[in-house]
């Protein structure tokens, strides 16, 4: 019979050589490889419609308003009665054979749309008071308040898509204001709106590029671990994960621009990095 000393020695090694064998096991991981490719970050908002171009129908003389020949929505041509107004001579019985002793029309002076309509029948307006805003069919614009992070990155160049009732418009902007007048931390981006019927004052959606890059190093986001205020990778050597610093570019929740830290075609850890350690042994499961 063995003595109990040596007993209880055989059981301590068995205890204590267990977990050095589970840890010397390959972690089982995925992974992806570093291609080159494009990546786009995009700003999305809401843009708030206004005209291009407005203008004012307005009665020439003192009056009345007694007939109101147009309303809101209406498209108008250039010349086209709006509206009659009895003047101030007429409501005193002194008119003129100018006025042919039936008041005035106001007209339109732009072909296009009323957008507004200040007065109503029975208003007592002075001469130049607008009575209908009327713009341009095709003079409506879409102003999206973007961040000021993104002054430096967007040009006329950069593509938009913007959302109307009838279908998407792929636009560019037709200005760019990179200043923040205002202290609020955005600065305006407008577009020209060439098709649908969007109301002046509303807000359509936006979608914007702020920063791309055609041939950038590209690894799926799940790639990155932050730690200590870094970010790192595992790339995948010899069976063994190595813990890689790298700078990062673009980022979009899918996809992360890598600056450096690796090249085109190493094997990045994916799945299961999280709980690797420098050097750990694994095995590929999938990707590669």
């Amino acid at each position: 019979m063995k003595p109990a000393h040596i007993i209880a020695k055989c059981i301590l090694v068995v205890a204590f050589s267990l977990p050095s064998a589970l840890l010397a096991q390959a972690t089982p991981v995925s992974t992806a490889t570093v291609a080159k490719g494009l990546i786009e970050q995009h700003y999305q908002g809401l843009a708030r419609v206004r005209p291009l171009l407005e203008t004012h129908a307005a009665g020439q003389f003192d009056g009345r308003i007694v007939e109101i020949l147009a309303r809101v929505g209406q498209p108008v041509t250039a010349g086209q009665p709006l509206a009659r107004l009895n003047s101030k001579a007429v409501e005193l019985g002194t008119s003129s054979l100018v006025l042919g002793g039936a008041g005035y029309m106001v007209v339109a002076n732009i072909d296009g749309v009323i957008v507004a309509q200040a007065h109503s029948i029975g208003d007592v307006i002075s001469a130049g008071t607008p009575i209908f805003t009327i713009v341009p069919k095709i003079g409506l614009r879409a102003t999206l308040s973007v961040p000021l992070e993104y002054a430096g990155d967007i040009t006329y160049d950069s593509q938009a898509t913007l959302q109307v009732s009838n279908g998407d418009i792929s636009t560019t902007p037709s200005s760019i204001q990179p200043f923040d007048l205002a202290d609020t931390g955005y600065f305006p981006v407008e577009f020209a709106l060439t098709k649908g019927a969007p109301v002046i004052g509303s807000v359509i959606s936006a979608d914007i590029v702020v920063r791309r890059n055609d041939a950038a190093l590209i690894l799926p986001s799940q790639a990155i671990v932050e730690k200590d205020g870094g970010f790192y990778v595992f790339v995948v050597k010899g069976g063994k994960a190595v813990e890689t610093a790298v700078n990062l570019g673009i980022r979009t929740p899918s996809t992360v621009e890598i600056l450096s830290g690796v090249v085109e075609g190493n094997e990045v850890v994916i799945s299961g990095n999280y709980v690797l350690e420098d050097g750990a042994k694994v095995t590929v499961t999938t990707g590669g």
